[in-house]
Order: C-alpha cells, then sequence, then structure tokens
C-alpha cells in the first residue's frame, strides 16, 4: 500500500529525525487528503442510487401486479441487476435520503462542506425535520456562513455532472432527464453549456487544482460545516432548539492544520515529536477540510483509480 496513490512517503535526501518526521506528517496528510475525497464521492455515489432508483421506479419495463407497486418492484429489479437483497438496497436508499433532501432543500454546495467523519448522523440519524431545521438556521442564524455554503454550488453540481457521466450516464440523457435531481441543478448552472464545456476526464489534476474554469469560494473561517451536528443528535429525530443549535455553532471550530510543523528548523527534536504525536492523535472529528482543500476533493473523479469507476 505504500507504493499506491504515487507514493505516500517521500524518502528524505538527509536521513535524520527531523527530514523522517516531516515526511512521516506529510505522508500522514496525504492519507488524509485521499480519505476526504473518497467521503465526498461515497456521499455523491449515495444520491446516484437514490436518483437512479427512483428513475428506474418510473419505468415502463416494470413488471407490476396486485399489492406490488412500483417501489417494491424497482427494489426488486435494483437488487437483481446488483445481484444484492431487497434489504441491501433499502438500506442504501435509506442512506442517500438525506443528501438528496439536503442538496435539493439547501443547494449542492451543502454536500461539499459537511466535512469529515459525520456520515452516520445524515445517512442514519436526521430526519426529514431535521434537515430542514438546520437549513433554516443558517439563514436565519448563521448568514455568513450559509453564504459562504451555497457559494460551492456551481462547484458542487459540476463535480455531481462529472460523477453522472463517470459511471455511464451521457450528456444527452442527462439534458433530456427531467428529473427533480437535475431540475435542481438547472437552477445553478446552465446544464447545456457546463456539458459541452472542455472535456474533464483527462489526466488527473495535482492536489490543490480546481476543474477548468471553476472559480474557488473563499473561506469565511475555518469553520466547517461538520461541526453544526457533531453532538447535537445523539437520538435519531432529535428536534433541538436554535439557540441550541447557535450555542454549538459558536464554541465549533475545525483546525486548518499545525502552522508550527512549517518552522522545523527552530524547534528541537523533542518538540517536533511532541507536535507529531499530537497531530498523530487529532481526532478526525475536528480535521474538517475547508477552502482550497475543498477545490481538490471538486476533482475526485478524475484522481481515482481507474478501478473505482
Amino acid at each position: 500500500m505504500w507504493e499506491s496513490r504515487s507514493a505516500i512517503f517521500k524518502k528524505p535526501s538527509i536521513s535524520n529525525t527531523k527530514a523522517r518526521l516531516r515526511s512521516l506528517y506529510d505522508g500522514h496528510r496525504k492519507i488524509k487528503r485521499a480519505r476526504e475525497q473518497y467521503s465526498y464521492a461515497a456521499r455523491f455515489c449515495y444520491i446516484y442510487l437514490e436518483h437512479d432508483l427512483d428513475q428506474l421506479s418510473k419505468s415502463q419495463d416494470l413488471v407490476l401486479s396486485q399489492g406490488r407497486g412500483k417501489i417494491t418492484a424497482a427494489f426488486e429489479l435494483q437488487a437483481e441487476i446488483l445481484s444484492t437483497s431487497v434489504e441491501v438496497v433499502k438500506s442504501e436508499r435509506k442512506a442517500g435520503r438525506g443528501y438528496l433532501q439536503l442538496l435539493i432543500e439547501g443547494g449542492p454546495g451543502f454536500i461539499l462542506r459537511l466535512g469529515c467523519n459525520v456520515s452516520t448522523i445524515w445517512e442514519r440519524k436526521l430526519s426529514n425535520t431535521d434537515i430542514r431545521l438546520i437549513i433554516d438556521f443558517l439563514k436565519a442564524k448563521a448568514p455568513a456562513l450559509h453564504k459562504d455554503i451555497i457559494s460551492y454550488n456551481e462547484a458542487a453540481t459540476r463535480a455531481l455532472l462529472d460523477g453522472f457521466i463517470a459511471y455511464g450516464w451521457s450528456r444527452g440523457e442527462i439534458l433530456k432527464s427531467h428529473s427533480a435531481l437535475f431540475s435542481r441543478l438547472r437552477e445553478f448552472v446552465d446544464l447545456e453549456d457546463m456539458l459541452q464545456s472542455a472535456p474533464r476526464y483527462g489526466p488527473p489534476q495535482s492536489p490543490g487544482g480546481t476543474l477548468s474554469g471553476m472559480r474557488t469560494p473563499e473561506t469565511l473561517d475555518d469553520r466547517d460545516f461538520c461541526s453544526l451536528t457533531e453532538g447535537i443528535y445523539g437520538t435519531p429525530h432529535s428536534d433541538p432548539s436554535f439557540s441550541t443549535l447557535d450555542r454549538t455553532l459558536r464554541s465549533s471550530s475545525c483546525t486548518s492544520g499545525l502552522e508550527a510543523i512549517n518552522t522545523l528548523s527552530q524547534i528541537t527534536d523533542e518538540e517536533l515529536e511532541s507536535l507529531l504525536c499530537t497531530e498523530l492523535e487529532y481526532s478526525a472529528e475536528t480535521y474538517c477540510t475547508t477552502g482550497s482543500a475543498n477545490s481538490s476533493n471538486l476533482s475526485m473523479w478524475h484522481d481515482m483509480s481507474p478501478n473505482v469507476l
């Protein structure tokens, strides 16, 4: 595994404690970025599954019978196509509903700003009312953060379209579709112009690069959307008040990194080792992607191993 993804570690030219620890630190951050990238891709895939199941339920090819409606028939057909059980398909659909609702009601930018290590909350614990409450809270009580989140709508739409094409949809099929998802995406971009833009399936982009022609929204602060839900939803279908959400927002923060690591020459080996240990123990719950780091996630369909899609 150490040879994967263009080598995780770069062997230092000088072998000493500081150089080795710096190499380890950089490699660890590379692993974290890759984990974030796949996390966003997984959320998009849940949206794709929910979308395609809905389209399948509208197919004229479904075999219906008394007591067996379109949804049941669609579940059974999808399970047959995927060589799995109906229960698994239902579980996958349940996991994707929250993301799709968040996209439809809040905008696709929300999917890119969820942050890390909160998938279980969004896939298993939040009700439709919870999601609507979070969106309304951000609009009313945190307008600056809400503005920053929706500034990612165009970038998220492009990433979603890239994924659709990557797993088999054609540009023509997308333009002809009038599904709720594509109708919503049309509110943020001109789908025809975006799909006819320069091909986006060439060589992988370098880390930190943005998609062709895409601006990178500026991050207003280091707080990310992920911290809004951590610690609030301990049980399913809770109904937090605005004041509870407000307290959580004010106390939440997502550290952008350990700046002291850049001053290696000014600290002792013991101090550097302690710093690295702190970083390695740093909880993933507070490591969230913001700003330019999010931009690298937009190229997820390019940078992944060819075996993924």
